[in-house]
């Protein structure tokens, strides 16, 4: 509630969850991100399949035809209408967000970790829709399975990797990156810690190969 309070001990903060929390981040910006303390947490972008009701109108983002962005407190008063949907994407990058064009997903950017704002609708959506398909699509790194494991944690919600595999990498040689020093740290305290279960394949094959993957790069 008083963010130049927060500014004096925000060092002490971010030493004191790098030497508790277990996680090797790669910045500051993202110890902090990974509690829900962002800079910027006002909005959550959203296109495809939903029905909301908002006060008195009533807004179907198919035959609105663009993303519509939903701040904390539209989501607050937010109702969810029936509507047809096997799927939603959560989506780090914007660039991602925006290509893809999957009709039978619900598709939401995240920007990075989740925030607030984004948890709220998430758990809207999830509470409507509880056996939707719920899938994540980060980048292929370190970063990338950080994000994946802070959105299951904090939402509870039974997300699942989406293009995030061996398979994909194999794909688009032409488009891989370099391991860095401190990705290849940060993935070998990953690939034993059982918390990254679903990435075990991934790591390894990242590790063997010194390679990593943007998500705005995929074919």
């Amino acid at each position: 509630g008083d963010s130049k309070l927060f500014e004096s001990v925000q060092g002490k903060v971010i030493k004191i969850i790098k030497d508790f929390d277990g996680n090797n981040y790669e910045s500051d910006e993202d110890v902090l991100a990974s509690y829900n303390i962002v800079k910027n947490s006002s909005y959550a972008m959203v296109k495809n399949n939903l029905v909301l009701k908002i006060n008195n109108s009533i807004i179907d983002l198919n035959d609105l035809g663009y993303e519509l962005l939903l701040s904390d407190e539209m989501i607050k008063s937010v109702s969810l209408l029936d509507s047809a949907f096997s799927k939603v994407i959560t989506v780090e990058n914007l660039t991602s967000f925006y290509a893809m064009n999957d009709k039978s997903a619900v598709i939401i950017y995240l920007a990075g970790f989740h925030n607030h704002t984004k948890q709220s609708l998430l758990l809207k959506i999830y509470e409507k829709y509880p056996n939707a398909e719920y899938l994540h699509f980060s980048d292929i790194d370190a970063g990338g399975f950080l994000i994946f494991n802070n959105l299951v944690e904090k939402t509870g919600i039974p997300f699942k990797p989406y293009r995030m595999n061996v398979d994909e990498l194999k794909s688009n040689l032409n488009n891989l990156k370099r391991l860095t020093e401190n990705d290849i740290k940060r993935l070998n305290k990953m690939k034993n810690d059982e918390k990254f279960s679903y990435f075990h394949d991934v790591i390894s094959y990242m590790l063997e190969n010194g390679v990593k993957l943007e998500q705005e790069l995929l074919d």
